[in-house]
């Protein structure tokens, strides 16, 4: 009963916490208010959040949000089957691990921004632009879980796959894959969020085509509607806690059917 009071406690006092911060921003901001109509201009007050937002807004943001989720699904799907692919490659010898993790790394260092005008010559200012930043963005967690999965193999379940007789391509199928689909579902958490955040980031770089969250969200801004801006984000960050809980779903799914001790067992009959 003391444990169950501690769960509502604690996040009703970081909730209270975060909404009183909000009202004293949003009041404390010079001229957040205009003098004629007392509008907000910037951050409205959260009883007044959705101050604005109407009929056409709400079709807007809606429309908006297929695009970025569209965009996200596609981006991270593409990211998945390169990385995964390439981590199979790269779990068969050391070599080949070594010979591609330099620029792994080099690719996940360089900021998106300078990789812009390279985007723009090989595909355009275009969806495809944006989807191509999301498969930039999400790409490396994927490959780099796969490749310790599918590596760190508890050298006892090696040996006893050994003594069973079980040959390399039956052990990386049975114990190998299996072992590897936790890491690499933890990858794909981190990747989901990522898609999402690609997928707005991308439209603040690549203006044409459909309209986005991000775009969506920057045109509200610049024609000074706080209302309509905080929905258009308000449903971004919950596309990007979609994502997460789809994947963690998978993930508790997977977890049970996949795993090397089920591996085992069908290995000794």
């Amino acid at each position: 009963m003391k444990y169950n009071v501690k769960r509502i406690v604690g996040p009703g006092v970081v909730f209270s916490s975060f909404i009183g911060a909000w009202y004293a921003l949003a009041y404390g901001i010079d001229n957040n208010f205009s003098p004629i109509s007392g509008k907000a201009l910037v951050l409205p007050p959260p009883h007044r959040m959705f101050e604005g937002v109407n009929e056409a807004v709400r079709s807007d943001v809606i429309a908006a949000s297929w695009i970025t989720f569209t965009t996200a699904s596609l981006g991270l799907i593409i990211a998945a089957i390169v990385a995964w692919s390439l981590a199979l490659v790269m779990a068969q010898a050391k070599w080949l691990e070594s010979s591609f993790w330099p620029f792994l790394v080099a690719l996940q260092a360089v900021p998106i921004v300078a990789l812009v005008p390279l985007i723009i010559q090989i595909v355009g200012v275009n969806n495809k632009a944006r989807v191509l930043v999301v498969v930039l963005i999400a790409f490396f967690p994927l490959v780099s879980t796969a490749v310790d999965g599918l590596k760190r193999v508890p050298t006892a379940q090696e040996d006893l796959f050994r003594l069973y007789g079980a040959d390399k391509v039956e052990t990386f199928l049975k114990l190998r894959i299996p072992n590897a689909v936790s890491f690499v579902m933890s990858g794909v958490r981190v990747s989901a969020g990522l898609s999402v955040v690609g997928a707005v980031v991308a439209d603040f770089f690549f203006a044409r085509g459909d309209l986005g969250l991000g775009r969506l969200i920057t045109e509200y801004f610049q024609s000074t509607q706080p209302g309509p801006m905080i929905l258009a984000s308000l449903l971004a960050a919950l596309l990007g806690g979609l994502f997460f809980s789809l994947s963690y779903l998978a993930q508790a799914k997977l977890n049970a059917r996949w795993s090397p001790q089920i591996s085992l067992r069908r290995n000794d009959r």
